[in-house]
């Protein structure tokens, strides 16, 4: 999993979205996805998505950060968000 280090974050919010059973249960993020079990299949799957989606916000917020084009002329506001969503993310990390 070191090898997370240097993944580009475009790669990391594809790799989330493809194999979040890979990734979830504090393997890498300390979010559920596999050992949410329910009767109801849909709404174990709904509960999912949610963490899967969760996930895939702060990252894509990261990716924002990152990105040279977007990085320029950030407004304060923008520039807040994405700072809470790094602590966020770095916070649900293993």
């Amino acid at each position: 999993i070191a090898v997370i280090d240097h993944v580009p974050v475009k790669t990391l919010v594809r790799l989330v979205d493809r194999f979040p059973e890979d990734l979830f249960d504090r393997i890498v993020f300390d979010a559920l996805y596999s050992t949410i079990k329910l009767d109801d299949v849909n709404a174990a799957q709904r509960l999912r998505d949610a963490s899967k989606e969760r996930i895939l916000s702060l990252l894509k917020d990261a990716q924002s950060v990152v990105s040279d084009h977007n990085s320029k002329g950030l407004s304060k506001d923008e520039l807040i968000r994405y700072g809470l969503s790094l602590n966020i993310l770095r916070g649900v990390l293993v």
